[in-house]
């Protein structure tokens, strides 16, 4: 009986087949990438590729290795395109393979292409394991710093092109994208009491259908006491002809580069930097110690009630924390419930 010499080729070439067959299985519903991203992923798998062979544990090892695992599962589509991709070449080198010596040559690629086919689908198998890096919150910077903070770093900055954004910053907790698009000052009186308020209109970033708040409006008394409105107040009134000014900066890179040499000087032996991020942190905890969790929501510009809790403590407030006549918005806050009666109720965003 004749033995076809390539038969062992043919053999290892379907075991290669069926380690492809279930990972397409496994990838079918994704959509195909984008050209730029496949041209991403063939340089980012070559590179792993190419640091398993001088790791012991080979590829495994190296889709392993990160601490996040959004850079873990495009490690593993990188990986998975390339050598799908090689596996088509790869066959379609089979098929013309005629003679012993290009069969040696075939069946050495073809081992160590089912090696890689094999561990790639381990990966997936088992999932992200590396511990996540515990996050470190902005609010864990407020620690140590003077209750009077915002209005050091603000008088610090005096004069200087980022004062008033600071200012506006630390009586809204914008965020520094929202300051970049204009946040509008404007000068109100209440039509049934006659009170003269200050009012922040605020376009809100990071929205999309079912996120975050299109507008909010923050509004403070004028014969609020705090050092904050006293000096936000005579910005306001700095011009009987003009009730509404516009703060904006261009950067908000540069904003938070500005705000973090503004607290080095000031406190140099803080231990974590202070970002403007800081100021939406300590908003956050003013507002936890004074008012209701939906109006912490709508202020920092959220739909949903469960993202108010990574930001600042009621602990953070202190008694000495700014205190809004109103905060509305455009949306009504998201409670998580199936009891309608406990679902929070939009409040208008007319002033």
């Amino acid at each position: 009986m004749r033995v076809d010499p390539q038969a062992p080729l043919h053999q290892l070439a379907d075991e290669c087949q069926k380690v492809v067959s279930s990972l397409q299985k496994k990838s079918e519903k994704r959509e195909a990438p984008h050209k730029r991203t496949t041209q991403e992923y063939l340089r980012l798998a070559a590179t792993l590729i190419k640091r398993s062979l001088y790791i012991p544990g080979g590829l495994s090892e190296v889709l392993q290795a990160t601490e996040c695992s959004s850079t873990f599962y495009k490690r593993l589509a990188a990986v998975q395109y390339t050598l799908l991709q090689h596996h088509e070449m790869l066959m379609a080198r089979l098929a013309e393979t005629t003679d012993a010596i290009q069969s040696r040559h075939l069946t050495h690629q073809l081992n160590f292409h089912l090696k890689r086919l094999m561990q790639l689908r381990e990966s997936q198998d088992i999932g992200f394991l590396p511990t996540r890096r515990k996050r470190h919150s902005k609010r864990q910077a407020l620690r140590g710093l003077p209750a009077s903070w915002r209005h050091d770093l603000y008088k610090r900055a005096d004069h200087g092109k980022y004062a008033l954004p600071i200012l506006v910053a630390s009586l809204t907790g914008c965020r520094p994208a929202e300051l970049q698009h204009g946040v509008a000052v404007c000068r109100e009186i209440d039509p049934a009491t006659g009170e003269d308020f200050i009012a922040f209109c605020i376009r809100g970033a990071k929205v999309k259908s079912e996120q975050g708040q299109p507008w909010r409006i923050i509004k403070y008394s004028v014969s609020d006491p705090h050092p904050l409105i006293r000096e936000i107040c005579k910005f306001a009134y700095c011009s009987d002809d003009v009730p509404i000014q516009e703060v904006k900066i261009e950067s908000a890179v540069n904003f938070t580069v500005e705000v973090r040499r503004l607290a080095s000087n000031l406190w140099p032996q803080h231990k974590q930097s202070v970002t403007a991020y800081c100021f939406r942190h300590q908003w956050a905890a003013d507002m936890k110690a004074f008012t209701d969790g939906d109006s912490v929501s709508r202020g920092l510009g959220h739909a949903s009630a469960k993202t108010r809790r990574t930001y600042g403590t009621a602990g953070q407030g202190g008694k000495d924390g700014l205190t809004p006549l109103a905060i509305v918005a455009t949306n009504p806050v998201r409670t998580f419930t199936t009891d309608p009666r406990r679902q929070s109720v939009p409040e208008s965003i007319e002033p």
